[in-house]
């Protein structure tokens, strides 16, 4: 008895030419990247504070 091989499902191509609408897919990753920047300053602010009032 031989194993059966199954066929990789074929990959769905879009046939519109179209170039996709990036403005609209990625409209969430500026606010995520502004967030992400906030976060990031107050955590290298609470660094510094604590190096201050530690050291």
């Amino acid at each position: 008895m031989q194993p059966v091989r199954a066929e990789a499902p074929a990959a769905e191509q879009r046939s519109t030419g179209q170039e996709p609408d990036y403005a609209g897919e990625y409209r969430y990753v500026l606010g995520d990247l502004k967030r992400i920047g906030v976060l990031a300053a107050a955590m290298f602010a609470i660094l510094v504070a604590l190096a201050l009032i530690i050291g």
